[in-house]
């Protein structure tokens, strides 16, 4: 959140800037007035005689602020990357220097300027993009996190996997880390439903479903094989959506929106357990199109389009507790509980649900 924070005040102070630059004279001279606003009082005068500068601007506070509010974070970031072990804290102390640099740039007046920047606003610039990209390529992987972390790690960063009391959460985060949990939407090749259709023998719920479906949905993973198959629930919840563009040469697609539960009903033909997971056969409405008429008279053509959406779940005891993955990284302290309808119940708004395969995986 902190984070979040910082980066919005820096976007609305960078907004600022350029608004000052590219306005209109009127917007431009209100802009202007704003930000070399003066500050006056004791204080504000005894720090602008020791930056040698005639006085306090709210330009100079707001960019001090900023560069302030990041090199506080980054320093938080540094401190935790060390009590973790993460190689990444190299690059937060980058940034973290620069930080300190770009307070100062925006603090003390640069006696010759280069876009704008003076030399200790380059120096900031250039220490943040090292560091950012130090942190990318330092930065451990969750695996990583949870060696150096974990019930046999050298480090107590992580103490939510530390200790007896929390041997099985940590079993957990490790087994969420190994899975290979993946959702798929695939088309039902047509050689398979043709085979289907003339098949003479009675046929079975997947088969008869395989004769109609267009694509299959489907989860799986390896954790029925670390874990054991009995007790082990997949459930994968979908969503039927339609999109409406209105045909023209200024066409601009509407956005997506549930169908009725009587046509997503419809176009479940099946779904069924599988040894890994679990299927749904689908049968995708076809793309078609509608006219609007008032009084009679055609006034718009529209074409709407269909497609799906899905989230998926697996749910097992472990240790007489229940649990469900995709399990968090290690860094998340997060806890799964059975009664709390966010971690059980799918969100389909939230691209970011925790215990949750959100979306298909990308082919």
């Amino acid at each position: 959140m902190s984070g979040a924070s910082a980066g919005a005040y820096n976007s609305s102070l960078a907004a600022l800037l350029l608004a000052e630059r590219f306005a209109n004279d009127h917007v431009k001279g209100k802009l202007a007035a704003f930000l070399n606003l003066e500050f006056d009082g004791e204080v504000a005068q005894t720090i602008a005689r020791a930056l040698g500068v005639k006085a306090v601007t709210m330009k100079m506070v707001m960019g001090a602020a900023g560069g302030l509010a990041a090199t506080g974070i980054s320093l938080s970031d540094t401190l935790y990357a060390l009590n973790t072990g993460d190689p990444a804290a190299w690059g937060y102390g980058v940034t973290t220097a620069s930080g300190v640099f770009i307070t100062l740039a925006a603090m003390v007046p640069a006696q010759a300027t280069l876009l704008g920047l003076g030399p200790l606003g380059w120096i900031g610039l250039a220490l943040m993009l090292g560091g950012t990209a130090l942190v990318m390529v330092l930065q451990d992987e969750p695996i990583e996190n949870w060696l150096r972390n974990g019930p046999f790690g050298d480090h107590d960063g992580l103490p939510h996997l530390q200790g007896d009391d929390n041997a099985v959460e940590a079993y957990y985060r490790l087994v969420g880390l190994l899975i290979n949990l993946r959702l798929t939407h695939q088309p039902v090749p047509l050689l398979l439903s043709v085979e289907a259709k003339e098949m003479k023998a009675p046929l079975t719920p997947d088969l008869r479903a395989l004769q109609d479906a267009t694509h299959t949905i489907r989860v799986d993973s390896n954790l029925p094989g670390i874990l054991g198959s009995p007790g082990i629930e997949a459930v994968c919840e979908v969503q039927l959506l339609s999109q409406s563009r209105r045909l023209g040469r200024d066409s601009v697609p509407m956005s997506k929106r549930p169908v009725s539960d009587d046509l997503q009903q419809g176009s479940i033909l099946h779904q069924q357990a599988t040894p890994t997971g679990h299927i749904l056969y689908v049968k995708t409405p076809d793309t078609h199109r509608t006219t609007k008429r008032l009084l009679g008279i055609p006034t718009s053509e529209h074409e709407i389009r269909y497609s799906w959406q899905a989230k998926a779940q697996y749910r097992v005891i472990i240790g007489d507790e229940p649990y469900a993955f995709p399990a968090p990284v290690p860094k998340d302290t997060t806890r799964y509980d059975a009664a709390n309808a966010e971690h059980t119940e799918p969100d389909f708004e939230n691209d970011d649900q925790l215990y949750w395969v959100n979306g298909f995986a990308k082919a």
